[in-house]
């Protein structure tokens, strides 16, 4: 696990959450598998450089699924709207949204490529960091939620999922 906010954890296997609630300034939340955890908030492309810890939580493990690799991760993010300065959203409101994934330790993780990057919404122009790119989320009351639990190898030709679908307030954080 790094540091808090260490720099460092751009150089590894690592998810970002960019987060812009309205005109203005926008949050972004990082970590990776290990627990390591980096906060920021920016005005347009360029951090405030400002000490910033929100309180999110981040539960995740590993998977084996022996088919893109060994060891692959998923992880759960409790973010509450309190910690980031923000009234929670009215329903139907829009927040534009980045949500990233760099795969920069390819080496470690047995990748033909030098380096692989995703992300929700395409970030094309001035990567992870321009919210020009970011999608749009729309939030609703009392959605229900779809927990991933496993999935069929691909590689032997099994498509399908299993998972299981959440009434609001049936657990702690989502």
């Amino acid at each position: 696990t790094l540091e808090r906010d260490s720099n460092a954890l751009f150089n590894k296997d690592a998810i970002e959450i960019n987060l812009k609630p309205g005109a203005g300034e926008w949050m972004k939340l990082a970590f990776d598998h290990a627990g390591s955890q980096w906060d920021n908030r920016f005005k347009g492309n360029n951090p405030l450089n400002e000490s910033w810890n929100p309180e999110w939580e981040v539960r995740h493990h590993i998977i084996n699924d022996e088919f893109f690799v060994t060891d692959t991760w998923q992880a759960e993010v409790g973010i509450p709207f309190s910690s980031l300065g923000v009234k929670p959203p009215a329903p139907g409101e829009r927040w534009s949204v980045q949500i990233c994934r760099n795969f920069d330790d390819i080496d470690d993780l047995g990748y033909p490529v030098g380096e692989r990057w995703t992300s929700w919404s395409p970030a094309t122009q001035g990567g992870f960091n321009e919210p020009t790119t970011f999608g749009a989320f729309r939030w609703v009351r009392n959605a229900p939620v779809f927990r991933l639990l496993d999935y069929r190898d691909i590689a032997n030709g099994q498509v399908g999922f299993h998972g299981e679908l959440i009434a609001p307030g049936s657990e702690g954080v989502l």
